[in-house]
């Protein structure tokens, strides 16, 4: 993997110089008190934001839990997705929410990461979510089911069928008739 470089939004934790604050990173799998993928990484303020610090890493890639710390008092934590690329990479947490292993974290994403993330989520192609090992098993049901449900679905004798991308059905649903209503004859 490429060095890549690191960044951080940490609210009210301004006014730290160079290696005042440390990274430590465990793949997401790992256990917390597993030895650290990349440990007592220094933190640089970025220059033109007060609560932005940054530091490089190399050689991982995955989902990784990024711990700051200030000597040893832990000062946030959060997670980034690290891929092979040279590219910024953005620890994000969501204040106020506990995760999945009941740790609160207080890293705040923002407007622009926020967007960014918006953004690869309306790319992101059917074909692509049906090959992900990610989130709940495809469903007529869920957000991926809806855009199936118009973009590839049939309706004959009383059966509404929704089909995955290659054509394979996702799901049915009741269709009902009314001989007496205005029928559709086109979509533009």
């Amino acid at each position: 993997m490429a060095t890549a470089k690191i960044k951080m939004v940490l609210p009210g934790l301004t006014g730290y110089g160079a290696g005042d604050l440390r990274l430590a990173m465990w793949l997401h799998s790992a256990a917390q008190d597993a030895a650290a993928v990349a440990s007592n990484l220094s933190l640089t303020p970025d220059a033109s934001q007060a609560d932005t610090y940054w530091t490089t890493v190399a050689g991982f890639a995955g989902l990784c839990r990024a711990m700051v710390t200030e000597g040893s008092t832990i000062r946030a934590s959060g997670y980034v997705l690290m891929d092979d690329t040279d590219g910024v990479h953005v620890v994000v947490g969501s204040p106020g929410v506990a995760s999945i292993d009941g740790t609160a974290y207080f890293i705040t994403m923002t407007a622009a990461v926020a967007n960014m993330l918006a953004d690869y989520i309306r790319r992101r192609t059917q074909q692509n979510v049906e090959a992900s090992a990610n989130g709940d098993a495809l469903d007529k049901d869920s957000l991926y089911g809806l855009i199936q449900q118009i973009c590839n679905s049939s309706i004959a004798e009383g059966v509404w069928t929704i089909n995955k991308t290659d054509g394979t059905p996702l799901g049915t649903r009741e269709a009902t008739s009314d001989a007496g209503a205005d029928p559709i004859i086109g979509v533009s």
